[in-house]
């Protein structure tokens, strides 16, 4: 068995990660692939489901990282701070907050297994990072869940136990939210963009409509990783609200705020798809 195996097989038992710093090719036994195909298929396979977990910045490092896996399938040994340093000459830096940021949503989403290295004079060295298999975490996964629901399949439902019963309290709140729906767009959130609630108003002059509206544009740009530029997502909510009134004026709508939202959903996905084409471009020539 290979000494490092049995050091970590050592340390696992003693509930730590640890092992012997060495060369990459030490850490062979670790890859989960068979080929670089089969580990770059894999990839594509989580980030199918969890890209969007990850911020443009985390998804920079998270790219950067797999190109660290080329040797062996699968498996990275480097120190954060190369990470970061890697990141800003390939695609305009990212901090190193980033980059640990990355690693923990990573960890968490079972895309990867981070082990620390120690120095034969003591103390840590560099991390290596193993990509697991996408069809085992997803089986795990769903393993906890049954194991989860049926937990809960014995557990009485709350409605069951006691019916729905009306206070006081609860009609005036019924009372407040009536003529919350009734003021006009004066009474708009002011945190919403002026040039906005100035379009809106000409078609809705509500103040909970705008606000709905203005809130599916966030949800929107949040979905694609844009939730951060707020130039941008009044745009987009401007060009979008746009369209949605040509398009009732040519023909019936029957969900206007669910049309408006398909329209900035599909505005900010191909900005996203845009600039993920540019960060992979970008990566490819200096690699």
């Amino acid at each position: 068995m290979h000494l490092n195996e049995l050091m970590f097989l050592f340390a696992v038992g003693e509930g730590k990660q640890l092992m012997k710093a060495g060369m990459i090719q030490e850490f062979l036994h670790l890859s989960k692939f068979s080929s670089l195909k089969d580990f770059n298929d894999n990839v594509e396979m989580f980030l199918s489901i969890y890209k969007k977990n990850f911020t443009k910045g985390e998804y920079i490092a998270f790219m950067r990282l797999t190109k660290y896996c080329a040797k062996v399938k699968g498996v990275a040994n480097c120190k954060i701070q190369t990470l970061v340093s890697a990141c800003s000459e390939t695609c305009g830096g990212v901090s190193r907050s980033t980059v640990e940021r990355m690693i923990r949503k990573a960890k968490k989403l079972g895309i990867l297994t981070v082990y620390n290295t120690t120095r034969k004079s003591g103390g840590y060295a560099h991390n290596v990072f193993v990509f697991n298999r996408f069809d085992v975490v997803i089986k795990e996964k769903l393993k906890e869940r049954k194991q989860f629901s049926n937990a809960n399949d014995n557990k009485p439902d709350p409605m069951e136990i006691q019916k729905e019963t009306i206070s006081p309290l609860e009609t005036n709140k019924h009372n407040i939210n009536k003529r919350y729906e009734q003021l006009d767009s004066s009474y708009t959130n002011s945190r919403i963009p002026k040039k906005f609630i100035e379009l809106v108003k000409c078609y809705y002059n509500k103040a909970k409509t705008i606000e709905e509206y203005w809130r599916m544009a966030k949800i929107a740009a949040y979905k694609n990783c844009f939730e951060k530029e707020e130039s941008l997502i009044l745009e987009v909510a401007i060009n979008s609200f746009k369209q949605l009134i040509r398009k009732c004026k040519i023909s019936k709508v029957m969900k206007p705020i669910g049309y408006f939202y398909s329209i900035a959903n599909g505005i900010f996905s191909k900005k996203y798809y845009e600039e993920l084409f540019q960060m992979r471009y970008n990566l490819q020539v200096i690699t």
